[in-house]
């Protein structure tokens, strides 16, 4: 069950990772072909939905995976 878990986590945190790169890379697609300033164009990205669910769940999904490290990675004795 818990490797069941944490597959599922994993494979939420893959889309959550491919909708924050896209959402990013459509703002600097749209910045560059409207040939605006990324400063300005900054807050449309910040306000994105996808990009803020994505960014939420990535944040302590990453944190979660670097607390467990200490249990995965043998004891250096």
């Amino acid at each position: 069950m818990c490797r069941l878990a944490s597959r599922i986590f994993d494979g939420i945190a893959v889309a959550a990772v491919f909708l924050f790169f896209v959402t990013a890379a459509d703002a600097v697609a749209e910045t560059l072909v409207h040939d605006t300033v990324f400063m300005t164009e900054v807050h449309r990205v910040l306000k994105n939905p996808f990009f803020l669910i994505s960014g939420t769940y990535l944040g302590p999904y990453a944190l979660a995976r670097i607390a467990m490290l200490p249990v995965y990675l043998p004891s250096s004795k």
